[in-house]
């Protein structure tokens, strides 16, 4: 708390709020500060302290510690209310490890279960979101961006209206084209996709989705799993470089087996970049968790970044597939390490992928951190030759039940949080 103090004192809110978070990380002492919080005197030590700090005087140390709960919430708010500054993503380091901080302006969260029991950080650090540069057991990285220029100006303008929602453009194809693979049996022996085939079947179809996104207005596309080879996704960018989209802000076009460029020996990864409007690639995914069974799998790497978006309506990532849904240790608590408020995922699979999807849409969606899940999927032809279509879904934060996609793929809409604009007034410090 020494250090809070001293951070504190030179007005560096962001660093104190963000020692506070790790500090509550250790689920002891965030229960001592919780049976020493007391409802009836909080707001007014939180008021005490947002004194103190705007007319930088020193905090005593004792109180702090007795009261810490109304000193996280007093700097979470005295941050949010400079809204301009703290919008911005700034990067911490507290000992060895970095983490990123930024203003939390649409409340997904805030009627989650996991807010409303104890123990929760989500209950007390309200207004900010902070990020680790790796999840806690150092197996996967996190990247963050910073979404600003037009599209940052866009979903704040959305955020203020309060009939506002993110239209997502959930695609799938029937069209008869299909992944083709190096090996004759690919559910037999580790093997890699090469193409989409028939090539220009699939591609008539995505321009029609393409076209069929932007007339309805759609603000994030996403395809399947191995829907569109590598020359196909060269043609979603050609044709976002020469049609102008005034509602479009990101697009997934799905994800493929790649060769990383420089790599010896040459090294594959399934990948999923995430495109702006204009076709810039704002971050590429490399998958986490590869398919298969029986010690048969995708023969390619394994990535070991989770790339997040900070944007005005909150974090984005993209997961492909078994990313988001397996059990394995190594991702199934990644999105309760790492707190996002969108997921666009790609997926390939049958049935019971679609099922244990919709199991954690729910879950995220309900209980962890209301995140909203938009998952585009193909059916798994290869182990499944005689299936028919199954498309993906769409899964809105808060409730029970996800909305289905029909074959020809279509909108799901997302109802944005309103966030008025603030009204809260403090004294500026003049050292700040």
């Amino acid at each position: 708390m020494e250090q809070v103090a001293k951070l504190l004192e030179d007005f560096d809110l962001g660093g104190a709020l963000v020692r506070l978070w790790v500090m509550a990380g250790d689920s002891q002492r965030l229960n001592e500060w919780e049976h020493d919080y007391d409802v009836a005197s909080n707001d007014g030590f939180m008021r005490d302290f947002q004194e103190k700090i705007n007319h930088n005087n020193t905090l005593s140390i004792a109180v702090m510690n007795a009261n810490a709960i109304a000193l996280i919430r007093a700097i979470d708010i005295l941050l949010a209310s400079n809204s301009a500054r703290s919008r911005l993503l700034r990067s911490y380091k507290i000992g060895e490890n970095h983490y990123w901080l930024f203003r939390q302006l649409a409340d997904w969260r805030a009627k989650t279960a996991t807010r409303g029991q104890p123990g929760s950080l989500l209950a007390w650090f309200s207004h900010h979101s902070i990020i680790p540069a790796q999840t806690t057991d150092k197996k996967i990285d996190i990247k963050l961006y910073q979404c600003d220029g037009d599209t940052a100006e866009f979903l704040m303008r959305m955020l203020k209206n309060p009939t506002a929602s993110i239209k997502i453009w959930i695609g799938h194809f029937a069209d008869g084209a299909d992944v083709q693979w190096d090996k004759p049996h690919p559910i037999q022996e580790n093997c890699r996709t090469t193409e989409v085939t028939d090539a220009k079947t699939r591609v008539d179809s995505l321009l029609k989705q393409l076209v069929c996104a932007k007339n309805a207005g759609a603000n994030f596309i996403v395809f399947p799993e191995f829907s569109l080879d590598i020359a196909q996704r060269k043609e979603v960018r050609l044709w976002l470089k020469s049609n102008e989209c005034p509602h479009l802000l990101y697009i997934v076009p799905g994800s493929f087996h790649e060769l990383q460029a420089g790599t010896t020996p040459e090294k594959y990864f399934n990948t999923a970049p995430l495109f702006d409007a204009e076709g810039n690639v704002v971050f590429t995914h490399q998958k986490l968790r590869l398919f298969g069974k029986n010690r048969v799998a995708e023969n390619v790497s394994v990535g070991r970044t989770l790339h997040v978006l900070a944007t005005p309506i909150g974090c984005l990532t993209v997961l492909i597939c078994k990313d988001f849904m397996d059990k394995d240790a190594s991702v199934a608590s990644l999105l309760q390490h790492v707190l996002v408020d969108w997921v666009l995922v790609p997926s390939f699979g049958d049935e019971s992928t679609i099922n244990g999807h919709q199991v954690r849409a729910r879950e995220l969606a309900k209980i962890v951190s209301g995140t909203n899940s938009a998952v585009a999927n193909a059916r798994n032809t290869a182990m499944h030759p005689d299936g028919g279509n199954l498309p993906g879904f769409g899964h809105r934060s808060q409730e029970d039940k996800s909305t289905p996609v029909p074959e020809t793929g279509c909108i799901v809409e997302f109802l944005l949080p309103h966030c008025p604009p603030s009204t809260t007034k403090h004294k500026k410090n003049p050292y700040h």
